[in-house]
């Protein structure tokens, strides 16, 4: 099982789709429990955590160190990470159990998966992946996770820290 963090660090209606690419995983009974990390104070975030069940956290400091807060309030021992408007593409909770099975059976050495976005545009390969991260908890006590770009830093993280999965074009990009 793992836990869903979701930063939402702009009013961003896209929020609603990236928490209903969850059921997928809740159905699947993979998802132990979501938290929305709310930057923005946006009051839609409010009413989509009531509806969903989720926990609402509204950091009254420093972004990052409420992220972390966050991570470590989270039930499962593996955190999936995302920015408010990206969502994992139908079918991934198949690619997440797998992921989940991985990780039992190589132990600590394996520390996470990327739900990555499909590059657009002619340089996109360029540039670092982004997308939905899915790693070891303890991960993101240590990291520095920056708000602007959690599913990014979190994978980074999970790369320093041991043996990964890219999984290319399992994630939708819906942010403005």
């Amino acid at each position: 099982m793992f836990s869903a963090l979701i930063v939402h660090a702009r009013p961003e209606p896209a929020l609603a789709l990236t928490l209903s690419r969850l059921v997928e995983a809740a159905m699947a009974g993979l998802l132990a429990d979501v938290a929305v990390l709310d930057l923005a104070a946006d009051p839609l975030a409010q009413r989509l955590c009531d509806d969903g069940a989720c926990a609402l956290i509204r950091p009254r400091g420093e972004a990052r160190s409420a992220f972390a807060e966050a991570a470590r309030r989270a039930r499962a021992d593996w955190l999936l990470v995302a920015a408010s408007g990206l969502a994992p593409a139908p079918g991934w909770a198949a690619q997440a159990r797998e992921t989940l099975a991985l990780a039992q059976a190589h132990g600590p050495g394996f520390s996470g998966a990327l739900f990555a976005v499909r590059p657009r545009g002619l340089l996109a390969r360029l540039s670092p992946p982004d997308g939905v991260a899915l790693a070891r908890r303890d991960l993101f006590a240590r990291a520095a996770i920056s708000p602007a770009r959690p599913g990014r830093d979190a994978f980074a993280a999970a790369r320093r820290a041991g043996r990964v999965r890219r999984l290319d074009g399992l994630c939708d990009d819906e942010r403005g």
